[in-house]
């Protein structure tokens, strides 16, 4: 047993030998999100594994931005600067501008181009590049400590014909590479996943559960290891919902205490987790892997929890 402080005590029950420190589109606290800088200080800042969003761009370019249709409503409350917690936020044309488009409908260049990201509290856009997925593999090849990247796949419903040529593209690049971390592409739409699956039957999978507004009563219900069981995956990762949710956290830990029971060799991961609390609490549940957008506190927390 661990006294904590005041607040909190925490159980260390659960030793995991394998535990992943998964930075959220890199230290997106600290740098530009999707950035190599992001990469580059979550490697520093102690982070094992990334998550980073792909998009694909008209001249069949995979590419790392998260915001896949400028117009779709979380795009729209990032433009905002409603997501909290980040270093910057998105820089995109107006509403009343041509170029305002999906990213299928964008050249890697005019991508480049019009849209990127701007400091909180500043209104021009920053010179920070949006790299490629292969940018970001040529990056990663010289990373000896990490372990995993979450290919978190944005293509949306009305574009989904384009997952063959995307995925052959980002498939030939595997091949090119050959990278020494495992490389997990992660969905939460259910066609995506079986039209991946299809194509490309070997490479790993997530379907990514998002809990639904209102109060859960059976955590059987949005179990992640129970999807992941069914679409034959070894991987399953499940979100923090603070959006409609009544009871959010207690509805979210009730679900992981379920599934780390069931699991099995299933790995399982939570996101988006950045209090000290949470992550605690989700480690001592037998998390195998957490996202997050301060990859130096979960770094800090787990060497303290965990005995590798």
């Amino acid at each position: 047993m661990k006294i904590g402080n005041k607040r909190s005590i925490y159980f260390n029950l659960n030793r995991i030998k394998d535990f992943y420190i998964v930075a959220h589109r890199g230290a997106c606290a600290y740098e530009i999100e999707n950035t190599i800088p992001a990469f580059q200080k979550a490697m520093e800042m102690g982070a094992n594994a990334l998550e980073t969003d792909i998009s694909f761009t008209k001249d069949n370019v995979p590419v790392i931005w998260h915001d896949f249709n400028p117009d779709d409503p979380v795009a729209i409350s990032r433009q905002m600067g409603l997501e909290s917690g980040k270093f910057a936020i998105p820089s995109v044309p107006d509403i009343e501008d041509e170029n305002r488009k999906p990213v299928p409908e964008l050249t890697l260049n005019m991508l480049r181009e019009f849209c990127g990201f701007k400091k909180r509290g500043e209104h021009e856009k920053t010179l920070t590049k949006i790299p490629t997925v292969e940018e970001l593999m040529i990056w990663a090849k010289d990373q000896s400590q990490l372990k995993l990247i979450f290919f978190d796949m944005k293509v949306t419903e009305d574009y989904l014909h384009l997952i063959p040529k995307m995925m052959g593209e980002i498939n030939k690049l595997i091949n090119q590479y050959n990278p020494h971390y495992r490389i997990v592409f992660m969905t939460p739409r259910e066609k995506a996943l079986v039209e991946m699956k299809k194509i490309y039957p070997d490479l790993d999978y997530t379907f990514d559960v998002e809990l639904p507004p209102g109060i859960l009563f059976d955590e059987q219900d949005y179990s992640s290891i129970h999807i992941a069981r069914k679409f034959g995956n070894t991987f399953s990762s499940i979100g923090l919902s603070v959006i409609g949710q009544l009871f959010p956290w207690g509805t979210y830990r009730r679900i992981i205490k379920y599934d780390s029971k069931q699991k099995g060799d299933i790995k399982l991961f939570g996101w988006t987790i950045n209090s000290e609390f949470k992550i605690r609490c989700l480690i001592n549940l037998g998390m195998d892997g957490i996202i997050t957008d301060v990859p130096d506190k979960l770094s800090n927390i787990s060497k303290e929890m965990i005995c590798i």
